[in-house]
């Protein structure tokens, strides 16, 4: 007589609920009171899509004060953030733009959002933004600040890794990400993420969207690594830190010829001790 090899259905169960067992699950907890406060800075370094194109440093510091709203029609979380400092410089000279006219740009707003993290929508208007930078995405800045991290609805153990995409533009950025360090008070998440796309150009260097409009084609690929820190209690990231590399090939569409255009970024988020 052979035995069965048939592996038991509670057998199975019990291995589910192990699993389960050695998950945590993390979620985001902003509070209507008091309002947080957080500081990002953008350090570019290479080709700069200003003024035609040229090679340099762009500086882009920027406030934002955030804090719990309520939820929405089906009762997802939302969260209001609205500007509260900025600063743009170009190979160290700071340019005239005012808070109240970045505030034009980017006024008061809300994003409905996941437990998670996830930004599901937020009420921001389309607005024309006189200068472009990249990573600068008006609409998916909490994304770059205040929720650069999408936890899995499973939860997380240390060392195992789970992958999430955020649109930016057009396109989306692919992370994958894994919790190095997880204790009652913080988890300490290392990230990796990667991004390819292709955009036509005028001559100014400003994207369009037909050829008939364009004078040069771009396939870029990004690739970058960063380290963020959940604080546990608050509910939200406390620091974030994402240095990327990207490499544009350029086509001519008339000429045909080709150039290659290479860009540092080092994006810095900080949760401030005080507020604005």
């Amino acid at each position: 007589m052979v035995a069965s090899t048939a592996v038991p259905t509670w057998y199975n169960g019990c291995m589910l609920a192990l699993v389960a067992a050695s998950l945590t699950a993390i979620s985001y907890g902003f509070r209507p009171t008091p309002p947080l406060a957080y500081d990002v800075a953008f350090d570019l370094k290479g080709f700069l899509p200003l003024l035609g194109g040229l090679e340099g440093e762009a500086h882009v510091g920027l406030g934002f004060q955030v804090a719990g709203a309520p939820a929405d029609t089906d009762g997802n979380p939302r969260v209001a953030c609205e500007l509260k400092a900025f600063k743009l410089s170009l190979d160290g000279d700071e340019l005239p733009f005012t808070l109240d006219q970045v505030k034009d740009w980017f006024p008061p707003n809300a994003s409905t959002i996941t437990p998670q993290g996830k930004l599901v929508k937020n009420d921001l208007p389309d607005r024309e933004v006189p200068f472009r930078l990249p990573g600068l995405d008006v609409k998916r800045l909490p994304d770059l600040s205040f929720l650069p991290v999408e936890f899995p609805i499973e939860g997380v153990e240390v060392g195992k890794e789970w992958t999430f995409k955020k649109a930016f533009g057009d396109t989306e950025v692919s992370y994958s990400a894994k919790v190095t360090v997880l204790d009652d008070a913080h988890a300490d998440i290392e990230l990796k993420l990667s991004q390819s796309y292709d955009t036509l150009e005028d001559v100014a260097n400003k994207v369009v969207k037909t050829e008939q409009e364009a004078a040069t084609r771009v396939h870029t690929d990004m690739t970058g690594t960063g380290k963020a820190t959940f604080d546990r209690k608050l509910g939200v990231v406390r620091s974030c830190e994402i240095d990327a590399h990207s490499v544009g090939h350029a086509v001519d569409l008339k000429t045909k010829k080709e150039s290659d255009r290479k860009l540092d970024m080092t994006v810095k988020t900080n949760l401030r001790k005080n507020p604005f």
